[in-house]
């Protein structure tokens, strides 16, 4: 009893670890070009690799190796090769748990993919904005795009370094989010028509929404600016 007890918890953990990290994935890499793209989308998808490895070996030693262990118990056999059977599949089971534990640990460390991109966005900017004779290339059109901060409002005074973000957006027909900028450096992406700046220094700021197409790179001709303070 106390064995299938065990069995029914982990069947149950291993769905509820299914669920979370999917929505985490969702989360993160919100596509598949960002999943096949960025070194996290790899990174993920190698710890997807061996939890799918881990979950068929887990499936193969609670429906083999386990009845044939207590087979030869009850029997009281000692069988020395089906004993280093029986170790090679759990040790297995536990190089692939380990190697989860790698990626995950990896992964920690990595940029989520959507941010990869939109740093990667930033870092190409200035080349993406001029033209092969180094006059400046003007952003996509709106095609019915806005953005209207609504918080911070102009020269609102903040304590610490975080500020609250409020804004309306309209799409129109290509827009999908917003990066937020302030002071010319690309703070995040933002799809809720709210958020959090986080470390923000002391001193006067402008903040700058641009409405960014879905490929997270193509800036519109739509966005709004406002000047904050931070004490």
């Amino acid at each position: 009893m106390p064995n299938n007890r065990f069995s029914r918890l982990a069947l149950v953990s291993v769905a509820l670890i299914i669920a979370t990290g999917a929505y985490q994935s969702w989360i993160h890499v919100g596509g598949f070009e960002t999943l096949v793209n960025t070194d996290y989308g790899k990174t993920l998808i190698l710890k997807l690799v061996f939890f799918v490895l881990m979950l068929g070996l887990g499936a193969l030693n609670l429906f083999s190796t386990k009845p044939l262990l207590k087979r030869l118990a009850r029997a009281g056999d000692n069988q020395p090769s089906a004993n280093k059977k029986s170790l090679r599949r759990i040790a297995v089971e536990s190089i692939m748990g380990l190697l989860i534990f790698s990626a995950t640990g990896l992964l920690t460390v990595l940029p989520p993919g959507l941010h990869a991109l939109h740093q990667a966005a930033a870092m190409n900017r200035f080349a993406n904005s001029t033209t092969a004779t180094g006059s400046v290339r003007p952003p996509k059109r709106a095609e019915g795009a806005r953005v209207k901060i609504l918080s911070p409002s102009a020269q609102q005074i903040f304590t610490g370094d975080k500020v609250p973000l409020k804004f309306a957006l309209t799409k129109g027909k290509r827009g999908a989010h917003v990066h937020a900028y302030v002071d010319g450096e690309l703070m995040g992406m933002f799809e809720s028509k709210q958020g959090t700046l986080n470390g923000i220094a002391p001193g006067r700021h402008t903040l700058e929404l641009r409405v960014v197409a879905a490929d997270h790179q193509t800036e519109l001709d739509a966005k709004d600016r406002v000047e904050f303070i931070v004490k």
